[in-house]
């Protein structure tokens, strides 16, 4: 997952499956060599747009790189 990437959550989170967004901050991981496990994603909903939330790429899929 990288900035500029479309995403949606995964299956599992049924009230929000129409929630789209783009990847804009891939959070750093804490010693190198370890895959990032948060990015800040800028939601299409009101509901879920909140810039201090980060979330956890594995509650995400890509839609379109």
């Amino acid at each position: 997952m990288k900035v500029g990437d479309l995403v949606r959550y995964k299956h599992y989170h049924t009230n929000l499956k129409h929630v789209r967004g783009v990847v804009c901050e891939v959070k750093s991981p804490p010693y190198q060599g370890c895959a990032p496990l948060r990015v800040r994603v800028v939601w299409n909903h009101p509901r879920v747009n909140d810039p201090e939330v980060l979330d956890w790429i594995d509650d995400l899929e890509v839609v379109s790189e």
